[in-house]
């Protein structure tokens, strides 16, 4: 039997200069509709906001134990970040492509020209005009039921776009109910469906890897590291070494192949699934990212922009992308898609417009304005780079802006 189909932080403050981006080098050029998005009853209103329940910079904290806000860093993490920050280089790499079609230029023409006319300081503004937004069904009734199951006792996990469990499949039988921190995310124009994750638990291992079978995941996108700061941020879930096996529970991981980035700052692995009982596994490639720091942004896009491109690559299936909390981290990695997914298909939109379908699906999601900002820049390099002879000079402006921090 295989796996069967779906049924169905930081500172918030940037006080330093910074620079530009990395853009993706010469690959960026060999580059879903699920439930309709939720969002507010009625657009003239504006989005609800909740202040109180929604968690800031939670990625930094640990299990159970709520951190300061962002507001409050330390000099020493407003230092570091800083130091980040301006490690941002935007090089003059030429990537290859194909003639535009008029639409495409039109979407990719008004989301830089909006970039130009927002500047670094409107961005940051439409950053905290929607940061506290939550959606109209904001409802969670499974999370508060499974408490130990969970992270982050704020963390939550929406019933209507949440990963249901099945009990049994073949002869697999689960008798831990159908509960795990996941959320769907599936927004138009994007090829791959998306699942947003905490990182496991020493107790959810086996229901992280119930999901990755019963989906049929093809590929798992992991933003943390298992420690960060002395702190947990995910249980070692998989075996490590090429070569080792290990259950689960009743879910049996093979560690088939491991192959080290080196300076690409990311690992991938090669892992057989299969359940008791069940007589066909699935392979699944998971990509462990090592360079995102807890509180910051990456030095360069062009990491980013690479994993993706491997994410890509990668056989049909969901793909999951997972960071401690799974909203910070995963949830700017998501928009960073999904923007680029649309642009290049000719569909207008907007960080704002993502950021909210986002949270529509999995509550909290991108927690920062230094989350924010790496997204246009992202975005923007990959644009740049993608069709050099049009659009190098247009998003200058922008870098401009930043220069001037």
């Amino acid at each position: 039997m295989t796996g069967p189909t779906r049924r169905g932080k930081v500172t918030d403050k940037i006080t330093k200069k910074t620079k530009d981006t990395s853009v993706m080098e010469k690959e960026a050029s060999q580059e879903k509709k699920g439930p309709p998005a939720k969002g507010p009853a009625k657009e003239d209103k504006g989005p609800r906001v909740k202040p109180s329940t929604i968690p800031m910079n939670r990625e930094s904290q640990v299990h159970h134990v709520s951190a300061e806000p962002t507001e409050d860093a330390t000099r020493q993490e407003k230092y570091k970040m800083t130091h980040r920050l301006k490690k941002l280089r935007l090089t003059n790499t030429k990537v290859k492509s194909g003639r535009l079609t008029s639409e495409i230029e039109s979407a990719i023409d008004k989301f830089i020209d909006h970039a130009k006319e927002a500047g670094v300081e409107g961005v940051r503004k439409e950053f905290n005009s929607n940061k506290t937004y939550v959606p109209y069904d904001y409802i969670f009734e499974a999370f508060t039921k499974n408490k130990d199951k969970n992270r982050f006792p704020d963390v939550v996990c929406l019933d209507g776009t949440r990963v249901v469990l099945k009990c049994d499949y073949g002869n697999y039988i689960a008798a831990d109910g159908d509960y795990v921190n996941a959320n769907w995310i599936e927004l138009e124009h994007v090829d791959r469906k998306y699942i947003a994750a905490q990182g496991p638990l020493p107790n959810t291992i086996e229901d992280f890897w119930r999901m990755v079978f019963q989906e049929g995941v093809s590929s798992i996108v992991m933003m943390c590291k298992f420690i960060e700061n002395g702190q947990p941020k995910c249980a070692e879930y998989w075996p490590m070494k090429q070569g080792d096996y290990k259950n689960y529970g009743k879910m049996f991981i093979n560690n088939k192949k491991e192959e080290k980035g080196g300076g690409e700052k990311f690992d991938t692995y090669t892992l057989e699934v299969l359940p008791d009982g069940c007589s066909n596994s699935i392979i699944v490639k998971l990509i462990h990212c090592t360079s995102w720091p807890d509180h910051g942004v990456p030095t360069s896009g062009r990491m980013i922009l690479r994993m993706l491109k491997l994410v890509k690559d990668a056989p049909p299936g969901p793909v999951i992308v997972h960071c401690s909390a799974g909203i910070g981290r995963t949830g700017t990695i998501l928009e960073i898609e999904t923007i680029i997914s649309r642009l290049f298909k000719g569909i207008q939109t907007s960080a704002k417009d993502v950021f909210i379908e986002l949270r529509n699906s999995r509550a909290s999601c991108i927690q920062t304005q230094a989350q924010y900002l790496f997204i246009y820049t992202t975005v923007l390099d990959y644009i740049k780079a993608k069709v050099p002879s049009k659009y190098a000079s247009m998003v200058t402006k922008f870098y401009q802006d930043l220069e001037k921090l």
